[in-house]
């Protein structure tokens, strides 16, 4: 049988707690392998990894912080022994280490393996799911009849406040590379000039895409002319584009009409996310110069034709697709 990277560091996770300096290796390599930094590149990522660590609604990209799904999963140790689950580790732990005491109250001897005392460790994480007994394990107020990950990873975590737009970002339909780049627009962490100059690498910060406009993020997606001729000549036959003074605006009005699941709001959103990363796609093309400049017309077409190229990979999506912009 054959296994891959990651269901190996699957199993790892879930036979013992890992050394935290294994755990900040790892996440090191994730991290550089997402921001596209090689093994021994320096370049800084856009956004720390605690932040890509939170789950979605809260504003994250979903992975899961290693640490806290670490303690998860070795978590099921306990559960299994508190099940009494027949298996021969279980057997064996019942009779040689725990010998009829109350697992709680046991401690770990000279003899005792590291796993073992890493399974112990969890009794202090664990300790505020046990019922009244100390014989089963809790979670939102009710028995863990079935042992879940997911359940205990969430339980046990530190949550963060929800953000209100996620779903306009993550709700299906959306095209992984867009939505990521947009999530980077979202908070603000794109290369934009202003970023550039406030570092000391750069002393122009004039927009490239209009006369006139120093380059910001809300210059950029909101006050920029460019940005809103293509917004209103893709979103035409959805909605009125309006003429927003800054991001904060546009957003809240992008959230308010297109977070739902109706069919406009799927398409809205969508086409939304595609504007703004051609939008971006266009300024670096101006800036770095590696291929022809597009007017606000033509990149709409572009827009456009991609949008229709991913509408036909599904009957559901050209349906809707057909419905919205007839």
């Amino acid at each position: 049988m054959e296994m891959d990277g990651s269901s190996v560091f699957q199993y790892w996770m879930a036979v013992f707690l890992l050394p935290m300096r294994v755990l900040k290796s790892i996440e090191e390599v994730c991290n550089k392998f997402l921001w596209g930094v090689g093994v021994n590149g320096r370049k800084r990522a856009p956004v720390s990894w605690s932040r890509v660590a939170m789950p979605k609604m809260e504003g994250g990209l979903g992975i899961r912080d290693f640490k806290t799904w670490n303690k998860a999963c070795v978590l099921r140790h306990l559960w299994n022994l508190l099940a009494k689950a027949g298996s021969l580790w279980v057997a064996w732990i019942q009779k040689y280490r725990i010998k009829g005491n109350d697992l709680w109250g046991i401690a770990a001897n000279s003899v005792s393996s590291w796993v073992w005392k890493k399974v112990l460790k969890c009794r202090e994480v664990a300790h505020a799911h046990v019922n009244g007994t100390g014989s089963s394990l809790t979670w939102d107020g009710k028995k863990l009849v079935k042992y879940s990950v997911k359940t205990v990873w969430n339980s046990i975590r530190i949550p963060s406040s929800s953000v209100d737009w996620f779903s306009v970002l993550w709700g299906k339909p959306f095209i992984m590379k867009h939505s990521l780049l947009v999530w980077l627009v979202v908070l603000d962490r794109i290369t934009t000039k202003d970023h550039l100059a406030s570092w000391g690498l750069t002393d122009v910060n004039s927009c490239v895409l209009c006369p006139g406009g120093l380059e910001s993020r809300d210059h950029l997606f909101s006050l920029c002319s460019f940005s809103k001729a293509v917004f209103q000549v893709v979103l035409k036959k959805i909605c009125r584009w309006p003429d927003f003074t800054d991001w904060s605006s546009h957003l809240r009005w992008v959230v308010q009409r297109w977070s739902g699941t109706t069919s406009p709001a799927k398409i809205g959103r969508l086409l939304w996310v595609m504007c703004c990363a051609y939008i971006w796609r266009e300024r670096c093309t101006r800036v770095y110069g590696v291929k022809r400049i597009s007017d606000p017309s033509q990149l709409s077409v572009a827009v456009m034709q991609e949008f229709e190229i991913y509408a036909s990979s599904t009957i559901e999506l050209q349906k809707m697709a057909s419905v919205v912009m007839s």
